[in-house]
């Protein structure tokens, strides 16, 4: 049994794009510094003791931040979550789209801390007791504790203030938007037009805001977010590299491979071999 959540480095997180995977919800603590992130198509200003909740399929985006910005990052699949807090009395829907940031105290986030720190121990103990008798009765207390962990968030979400997101101009929406909609339909569509349409846009005027906002012109996005879609798929090795080309609507596996390599340097094949290997 591996752990009931997964931790992420802030190392890990790319400064320009990260998509919450599908059926993953997660939480992000902010310990120190601060940054503007873009949380789906709203930014917000995250500080100190500022938490923030992101639902499947999410687009997140850091936009600035300072050299001391650190906080933990976890999540965990949708499906494990439901099962952690059924049975409890909160049944209230949680509007974690429409508001994801909430400022919390520091005795607040330092309990939230002990909590984690708490549920990682006893994790350790239980991965470490794969197959003997006493790992049953572990399960249990990391189930126990993983349910009040989620117990004290969903607290927080009810007590603490939203952070409301920040002022944003026509080009931020228009950018914000734009890379809403590319990480949802880059595996269909890969053309500047597709998505200056969906803005009643012209091409030009679209790529132009887009490159004024961001310092990337729209293609060059497109083609940030196809490839890392493409570096996804092929870290899967039981996806083929045909069944990949067709997942991302290339004409064929030559067409993908000649798109990969070109962007990439090398081959979907020799990019696979490379990555495993690691």
């Amino acid at each position: 049994m591996g752990r009931l959540y997964n931790i992420i480095s802030l190392d890990k997180i790319e400064e320009s794009i990260n998509t919450v995977a599908r059926n993953t919800f997660g939480v992000f603590i902010c310990t120190a510094g601060r940054a503007r992130v873009s949380i789906g198509d709203k930014v917000y200003e995250i500080g100190r003791d500022v938490l923030f909740f992101y639902a499947p399929y999410t687009v997140i985006r850091i936009l600035e931040r300072s050299d001391d910005w650190d906080g933990m990052m976890l999540e965990e699949e949708a499906n494990l979550l439901f099962t952690i807090i059924s049975g409890t009395q909160f049944k209230r829907p949680l509007a974690i789209r429409d508001y994801p940031c909430f400022r919390i105290a520091p005795a607040r986030r330092e309990a939230v801390m002990q909590l984690l720190d708490a549920l990682r121990l006893r994790d350790d103990l239980l991965i470490a007791s794969a197959g003997s008798d006493s790992e049953p009765l572990l399960r249990d207390v990391v189930m126990s504790m993983a349910r009040a962990f989620c117990m004290e968030l969903i607290a927080i979400y009810l007590d603490c203030t939203p952070v409301d997101d920040l002022p944003q101009s026509r080009a931020s929406r228009i950018y914000n938007r734009f890379m809403s909609s590319v990480f949802d339909n880059c595996m269909t569509h890969r053309t500047v037009a597709f998505y200056a349409a969906e803005q009643h846009l012209s091409p030009g005027h679209f790529s132009v805001v887009v490159r004024d906002i961001s310092g990337h012109t729209a293609m060059e996005w497109i083609e940030i977010v196809t490839m890392a879609k493409a570096r996804k798929l092929l870290a899967d090795p039981d996806l083929s590299i045909k069944e990949i080309a067709a997942m991302m609507h290339f004409a064929d596996q030559s067409a993908f491979g000649r798109y990969f390599r070109s962007h990439e340097g090398v081959s979907p094949s020799e990019y696979r071999r490379r990555s495993l290997a690691l």
